[in-house]
This record gives C-alpha cells, sequence and structure tokens, in this order.
C-alpha cells in the first residue's frame, strides 16, 4: 500500500509493488500515484507528491515490514509532459531502513516483465476503497487484451476502484512471485466492470532502468 500528501495537504492512498533492482530499492506504481492531478481528482497545481511512504504487506492497520518512505520519485517524460494514460507508469526509491537494509533484502522484489504480446494471463493486486474500505489487499486475475479507447493500454476484466492505482499486474506468477507486467491505472466508461493498465513496451523497461541501480 502506497500513501502520499497533495500540495495543499490531502491524504491520499495508491498500492504498489517492491520490484527486484541492483540497487534492491524500487518500487512500481502508476504515474499519478507520483505526480500530476490523476486526470483532476488531486488538486489543481499539484506536481510531485509528497511524504510518500510504502507499507509492503500492509493488513487492515497492521505493518509487518514497517514504513519505507521513498528518497526518488520518478515517471516517465510523457507522462510528466502530458499525463497520458499509455505512460502512467511511476517508481519510488525507497530509503533504506533504520538498519541500512535495502527493502528488496527485507521483503522480496517481484521480477519485471516488458515487451509481451497483450494476451497474458496476470493476477492484479491491489487495495481499492470500496472493497474492505482499502484495508485489505484485494486480487483479480484474467488475460490481458489491447484497449481501445486510449493508445499503449490493456486490460483486463476486474472491479478494482481508486486505492487500487498503481498495483501490479503480475505475469508467471507462481503464488507468490511473479514478473510485473502492468499497474493498475484507469477504468473506462465504456467498459465497466474492466481495469487498464500502461502496456509494458520500451518505455516501462527505460523507466526501470533508470531507476534499477538506486
Amino acid at each position: 500500500k502506497v500513501f502520499f500528501t497533495d500540495h495543499l495537504g490531502g491524504k491520499w492512498q495508491c498500492s504498489g509493488s517492491a520490484v527486484n533492482s541492483n540497487g534492491k530499492d524500487t518500487v512500481f506504481t502508476a504515474g499519478h500515484c507520483v505526480y500530476g492531478t490523476a486526470g483532476g481528482e488531486l488538486p489543481a497545481g499539484e506536481t510531485w507528491h509528497s511524504n510518500w511512504m510504502f507499507v509492503p504487506d500492509y493488513n487492515d492497520g497492521s505493518e509487518p515490514f514497517g514504513q519505507w518512505p521513498a528518497c526518488q520519485l520518478w515517471t516517465l517524460i510523457n507522462y510528466f509532459n502530458s499525463q497520458d494514460w499509455g505512460d502512467d507508469i511511476g517508481a519510488g526509491v525507497a530509503c533504506t531502513n533504520a538498519s541500512g537494509q535495502h527493502l528488496v533484502n527485507v521483503v522480496g522484489g517481484q521480477g519485471f516483465a516488458w515487451n509481451f504480446g497483450q494476451n497474458l494471463d496476470v493476477f492484479d493486486f491491489g487495495y481499492p476503497s470500496a472493497q474492505d474500505s482499502g484495508l485489505v489487499l484485494q486480487e483479480c486475475d484474467g488475460t490481458e487484451f489491447a484497449g481501445t479507447d486510449f493508445a499503449s493500454t490493456s486490460g483486463i476484466p476486474c472491479n478494482f476502484t481508486e486505492g487500487s492505482s498503481g498495483g501490479p499486474w503480475l505475469a508467471f506468477f507462481g503464488g507468490t512471485f511473479g514478473d510485473v507486467n502492468g499497474v493498475n491505472s484507469f477504468t473506462d466508461s465504456n467498459f465497466p466492470g474492466y481495469i487498464f493498465s500502461p502496456y509494458f513496451g520500451n518505455n516501462a523497461d527505460n523507466l526501470f532502468n533508470a531507476v534499477a541501480n538506486l
């Protein structure tokens, strides 16, 4: 689960996942969970979010692995400039904890998959606010398909709502670990009961490579 504050002091929640990298501190999420107004849901004038905190395995107030603030926030330059849904990917670089430990060395990290066909079976995780008030991790699963209303997007059947944004779509999931191949980004009134992610192609790989060694 991800918590952050907007520039007017409002409190918000998203979802995210630790991803294995050389630096062992990468958290993948949605671009609007690190920057911007989330299509107008956050106050006008919002830029980078503040007080950004990743809480792995959060469950109804329990924080078994503690809180991991971000030392850096990243998103794609295309999302930074235009906030297009097809580039709605973000990352937090977690600070080491008080013992000097890196995030992935404490909680583990998912793999990363990009440039696959848009027909993978994925398991989708997040904390949608409309289910158990966003206090409990929820799961959907389905087969990806290419989005039609927005370029470079993928969809799956899932009734997740706000709060699930940034939660990982895990391909090749074995029950504990898989490969992040998408993140919850937006719903579309033309496709009720579905949720969409940016397609994880070269842009997603570029973001991963930019933060992998930090």
